[in-house]
């Protein structure tokens, strides 16, 4: 008796019993590639994320040289995280530019 699998090899008594990891990796990555191809074919898609990433690294970009704190300035102009890196700093520094600006924009 042979059925045969949507993923991989087809299936025969001798085979029942593997573990199907190596299919679920395959299925996931092929839905990473189209996915990512998806969001860069797709201009209504990408363009919200680059403006997202950039609103968020400016602000923290203004932050840090405010703050002076050169470090942070130069590895928020390598790290790209679409904005996940900038608001985790944002949210750490809000309390010593609130003490030393008076303010929190």
């Amino acid at each position: 008796m042979r059925r045969r699998s949507a993923i991989g090899p087809p299936m025969t008594l001798r085979n029942m019993h593997r573990p199907l990891t190596g299919r679920i990796r395959l299925c996931h990555q092929q839905f990473g590639e189209n996915l990512m191809q998806t969001i860069f074919n797709n201009p209504n898609i990408l363009v919200p994320f680059i403006i997202w990433a950039m609103v968020w690294k400016g602000l923290a970009l203004w932050r840090a040289a405010r703050l002076k704190q050169v470090g942070w300035y130069i590895a928020l102009i390598i790290i790209n995280t679409l904005g996940i890196f900038e608001i985790i700093y944002l949210t750490a520094t809000r309390k010593k530019y609130k003490e030393t600006h008076g303010c929190v924009p």
